[in-house]
């Protein structure tokens, strides 16, 4: 891991000052030549260690990938399933497709976790541009791609399902000169609350935890807001019943769909 500059400098300064020779360069300007040419040095070596740090992440991303039953390798090859396609083995025994198939890979999303009886592969494909499941056929050939590629005696378990809805319910203090009763900027006519809340579950990652407090500090941020309160915040599968979430949750199918959402707007006094 890179040294701090700081502490480069500190090194340079402490060899410059055991070293008799050097005893004539003892000037406290920070200006001084010496000091200078210490601080260059050390910007140079900080550099050059950061890029090493650079280098050997990459290098430990590409051996993740190439290892074979790592979870990494699990998730790379998921989504690399092309539907419809054949695979074909090579004298070793590893399966790939043909170099001359260009049927895009399906998935979209797609995530690996180790539970204690093996492991859970979370996925999902978009169409129209939202995150959907795959249908009975496509969930089969993918099943039997995972099975064709994985170790022997793994267990796996593949999740596919519809996207796991949530309802917000929010009391919103504003500033009245920034917003109005409604919500909108006074000046841009938008809706902070509504498109900060947007871009916080639009950057959550697939399988990634929603927290309370999270959400809390996104729609804080907005503009124009002075405080706020989550009044309820629920989660449920299509179709089920709704549960609260008190504090975080990570999606059952891997992905979050907004169903409703209710703000109350009360002026800050």
């Amino acid at each position: 891991m890179a040294r701090t500059l700081d502490s480069i400098i500190q090194e340079i300064t402490a060899a410059k000052e055991a070293e008799p020779g050097l005893s004539s360069l003892n000037s406290m300007s920070s200006t001084a030549i010496y000091r200078l040419w210490i601080f260059i040095t050390a910007m140079a070596i900080y550099t050059v260690e950061v890029l090493y740090d650079i280098l050997f992440d990459d290098i430990r991303g590409l051996v993740d990938l190439k290892t074979p039953a790592t979870l990494i390798w699990y998730r790379t090859k998921a989504l690399e399933y092309r539907h419809g396609s054949h695979l074909i083995y090579d004298d070793n025994g590893w399966p790939s497709y043909p170099p001359t198939d260009t049927t895009p890979p399906i998935l979209a999303q797609c995530s690996v976790r180790e539970v204690n009886n093996g492991l859970v592969i979370k996925i999902a494909k978009r169409t129209d541009g939202y995150l959907t499941h795959l249908d009975t056929t496509e969930l089969a050939g993918f099943t039997e791609y995972i099975q064709a590629i994985k170790y022997a005696g793994t267990p796996i378990r593949i999740v596919n399902g519809g996207p796991v809805e949530i309802e917000i319910e929010l009391l919103v203090l504003y500033d009245v000169l920034l917003i109005d009763e409604d919500g909108k900027s006074i000046q841009t006519k938008n809706q902070p609350v509504v498109e900060s809340i947007s871009v916080f579950l639009e950057q959550l990652p697939f399988d990634g935890r929603i927290a309370k407090n999270a959400l809390l500090q996104a729609v804080l941020k907005s503009d124009g807001v002075r405080d706020a309160q989550i009044k309820r915040l629920t989660r449920c599968l299509e179709g089920g019943a709704a549960q609260d979430i008190d504090i975080s949750y990570v999606p059952d199918t891997g992905y979050f769909k907004l169903k409703s959402l209710q703000i109350t707007y009360q002026p800050y006094v």
